[in-house]
């Protein structure tokens, strides 16, 4: 059996071999012998052996694309690193794209679970013949700089490449962009970035001294008050929303004002999300207004209620409220909570219909339910639910992969 505290040293060890190509130091070379010892061989063979089939799979798409079968390709990196075993194969991969000459044709970036919400997004954009331009605003003069945790590139570039992916722009200024992309980012990169159950006072001091989220806020509303679609990526945190700041939007009433909303698992997860949400709102209020009906507006402000409840809700209050005060009680844990999955559910169930109370119906004046509540993977990870509009006798439901 492959145990975390393994896996955690192979991946270790991955970072210090990519390394190497730069000079060890002797206490490097120390290091990674020292993980060599610790790690079975027979694990080190298998874990060397499921890359070799990931690269095998990728260069292989590449192939298609070279072939002419393939037209565009695109490679998400799922929970990288500046240094590791994906950054080694990435760059192998893209060498492989450079003298390919299909730089035009395949993208590689970091993402993954989002990938579905961009392929479909570039789709729309595609068929509707619509290049949006998206003017991007941070809540930190250093948010485009940092790299977030997870990933191995500044956040800025990975923000390019998303709206690349949707078939969007990186508009210059937001006077004649098509909607406005507000990045509540980190200030700092992502081995000190916090967690969204990392407490208030432990998170790193820039948290509180490099973004100012009253100035974030009014720009929302500036934005707002002359109608330009306004998407909220929410990523100075990861695995869930900011409090601080959802607890500032909501008190100014603001929440309601967003278009689009993500704030869920690694930066590139939420990036993907919110703006493929946006691109296509942005179509349906320029473009396409001819096109647009009551139906549209009112599964696009669906939408927006999942990735809040979820993401928001969910994942950054129910779920640490659970794991703190109820799975102690009922002898389970984060990972380990088959025995008690459906009172969990419960419990998490009655939890986001009081989220709902509390802090969705005072803003909106909508009455929403959730039910169906879904621990898919017999932990605390995922979760999928099914959400009711009340008012208008709408249901609909989904499932959301969160982390």
């Amino acid at each position: 059996m492959i145990t975390p505290s393994t896996a955690r040293n192979y991946a270790s060890g991955g970072k210090l071999l990519d390394r190497r190509q730069i000079g060890w130091t002797a206490e490097e070379q120390s290091r990674f012998d020292e993980l060599l010892r610790r790690i079975p061989p027979e694990v080190v063979a298998e874990f060397d052996e499921r890359r070799r089939t990931n690269a095998v799979v990728n260069e292989a798409a590449i192939d298609l694309v070279r072939e002419g079968i393939v037209d565009h390709l695109t490679i998400p990196l799922d929970d990288n690193a500046e240094y590791g075993f994906t950054a080694m194969e990435q760059r192998r991969l893209k060498l492989k794209v450079v003298s390919s000459k299909l730089s035009h044709a395949v993208s590689i970036y970091p993402g993954a679970d989002e990938i579905g919400c961009t392929l479909l997004a570039r789709a729309f954009t595609e068929a509707k013949q619509f290049r949006p331009g998206v003017f991007v605003r941070y809540s930190a003069s250093k948010g485009p700089f940092v790299i977030p945790k997870y990933e191995d590139r500044s956040l800025q570039e990975s923000i390019k490449s998303h709206l690349h992916e949707a078939g969007a722009l990186f508009a210059d200024h937001a006077g004649d962009a098509d909607a406005v992309l507000m990045v509540h980012a980190p200030a700092v990169d992502g081995t000190a970035a916090a967690e969204v159950d990392t407490p208030y006072e432990e998170r790193h001091r820039s948290y509180s001294s490099e973004a100012n989220l009253s100035s974030f806020a009014d720009a929302i509303a500036y934005y707002a008050d002359r109608g330009k679609v306004v998407a909220l990526a929410d990523v100075a945190l990861s695995n869930g929303a900011d409090f601080a700041l959802m607890d500032l939007l909501a008190a100014r009433r603001l929440i309601p004002r967003l278009n689009s909303y993500a704030a869920w698992n690694t930066s590139g997860n939420s990036l993907g999300t919110v703006i493929a949400h946006t691109v296509i709102e942005a179509y349906y209020r320029g473009e396409g207004q001819r096109e647009d009906n009551a139906e549209r507006r009112r599964r696009s402000r669906w939408n927006l209620m999942y990735r809040l409840l979820d993401d928001w809700g969910y994942q950054a209050n129910v779920r640490t409220q659970v794991c703190l005060a109820e799975l102690p009680r009922l002898g389970a844990d984060y990972f380990n909570l088959t025995h008690v999955k459906a009172k969990v559910e419960g419990i998490i169930e009655d939890g986001m219909n009081a989220f709902i109370r509390e802090s969705i119906r005072p803003l909106f004046g909508r009455s929403y339910a959730v039910s169906k509540v879904d621990l898919s993977w017999e932990r605390m990870f995922e979760l999928s639910f099914t959400l009711i509009e009340q008012e208008e006798e709408a249901e609909l439901s989904a499932s959301g992969a969160v982390q």
